[in-house]
């Protein structure tokens, strides 16, 4: 995985993070970009080898050391975490749809240029 910038929105409700996915796809956001982890589900390229890679793959994404383990936390809680990663505009773009979903909690991660 390249390094790149992040938009990640926190669900308590796999429904709910799934209904955000096909938000964003219907949004026209590259499905390629998007990610759905959480305790039972890796669905994308962030931990798709497992919550294990889960640190190495946020660093990759812009996301600060102090912040690997209250993601980790939060999966192994029972939320789920959709990632959509990509170039600034496209994580932009992708933040502005998830900020409108009411259940989301959304942090967006910057790599430096």
């Amino acid at each position: 995985m390249e390094k790149a910038s992040s938009c990640i929105a926190v669900f308590t409700k796999y429904s709910d993070a799934r209904e955000a996915v096909e938000k964003l796809m219907a949004a026209s956001v590259d499905r390629g970009q998007i990610s759905l982890v959480g305790k039972d589900a890796q669905e994308g390229r962030v931990a798709a080898e497992g919550i294990s890679a889960l640190d190495d793959d946020l660093q990759r994404l812009g996301v600060q050391e102090a912040n690997f383990h209250c993601y980790k936390c939060l999966i192994l809680g029972g939320s789920y975490l959709v990632i959509v990663s990509g170039d600034y505009e496209e994580v932009e773009q992708a933040c502005s749809h998830l900020e409108k979903q009411e259940q989301a909690e959304v942090s967006v991660h910057f790599n430096a240029p």
